[in-house]
């Protein structure tokens, strides 16, 4: 793509000054994201961009480069050695602190310890039943859709979308109602940015229930084959 071409920021988005970096953040970013994600192409491969206030970070809009990336030993995945957190750059009750912090699962470990962990969630999840899957899944779907049919009109991203592949992982896990609700909540203010530390607090607790309930009274579902899995995992590491 020329400079001829190239799309322009968005109105109101800092990248018309020369140097900024660019927010995925605010209410102009939430009203037009995909505009940014267009102009954040026209970098190349990849982008400077703000997650957060004080939260700088390059994002890779390229698959091959994404590829190279994670295939790359240089590049580690444990979040414990992002410098600017331990520092004070990145201030500790950011909202995006939740979500990219060091948690002992797969998506923050590296080498053997990701081989052990990524083996676990993958040999468990190979184990749901497609049937099972799709009669979850159109029931979850009836469901929601049942919630706004009445009001004649909906936010299908906020209403539906977000809402489905939660409510169907809620039953391949085995997650009671109760608990199911708490994960949903938690979750969400998680992503939205909400207090995100209550909310991380708040799904790490209704989990924490559902790893304790399992361990009692394992069943056919997703959490009970994780704790049986030959990688041994903790309990820390099944919250997480």
């Amino acid at each position: 793509m020329d400079v001829h071409s190239a799309p322009v920021p968005p109105p109101g988005c800092p990248a018309h000054d020369s140097g900024a970096r660019v927010p995925l953040y605010g209410p102009d970013f939430a009203a037009d994201p995909q505009a940014y994600y267009d102009h954040l192409r026209s970098f190349g491969p990849t982008a400077p961009v703000e997650l957060a206030p004080g939260v700088e970070a390059t994002l890779v809009t390229d698959y091959t480069a994404a590829l190279n990336l994670v295939r790359e030993p240089a590049f580690r995945k444990d979040a414990r050695r992002w410098r600017d957190l331990h520092s004070g750059k990145v201030p500790a009750d950011s909202p995006v602190v939740p979500l990219l912090a060091y948690r002992p699962n797969c998506m923050f470990a590296d080498g053997a310890e990701h081989e052990r962990l990524r083996r676990a969630v993958t040999d468990s999840m190979a184990r749901i039943d497609s049937r099972r899957l799709a009669r979850i899944t159109e029931q979850v779907s009836a469901y929601l859709i049942a919630q706004f049919g009445s009001r004649g009109s909906a936010d299908l991203m906020a209403d539906y979308a977000r809402q489905l592949p939660l409510f169907v992982f809620n039953e391949l896990f085995g997650c009671s109602a109760d608990i199911g609700d708490r994960v949903l909540v938690g979750i969400a203010g998680m992503f939205d940015g909400v207090d995100a530390a209550e909310s991380a607090r708040l799904l790490y607790a209704a989990v924490g229930e559902l790893v304790a309930l399992k361990r009692e009274q394992p069943g056919d579902d997703v959490t009970s084959w994780l704790m049986e899995h030959e990688a041994g995992l903790t309990d820390d590491e099944m919250v997480h």
